[in-house]
């Protein structure tokens, strides 16, 4: 082999990334995503980080 990857793989690759990119670029566009003035009271900034990492180790389990 000559270690070189088909042409068709290459523009078949090229173009999911490109996909990939303008529909991230078109999320990243919407302002509607933004969350503004998020208020959160000490217990329930503990309950969320705990929560986090709680989320994670059960996901390293499986």
């Amino acid at each position: 082999m000559i270690d070189r990857l088909p042409e068709a793989i290459v523009l078949i690759y090229d173009e999911i990334l490109r996909t990939m990119n303008k529909s991230i670029y078109w999320i990243a566009r919407k302002e509607n995503f933004i969350f503004e003035n998020i208020t959160f009271s000490g217990l329930l900034l503990v309950m969320s980080y705990a929560l986090v990492f709680w989320i994670k180790k059960v996901d390293k389990k499986i």
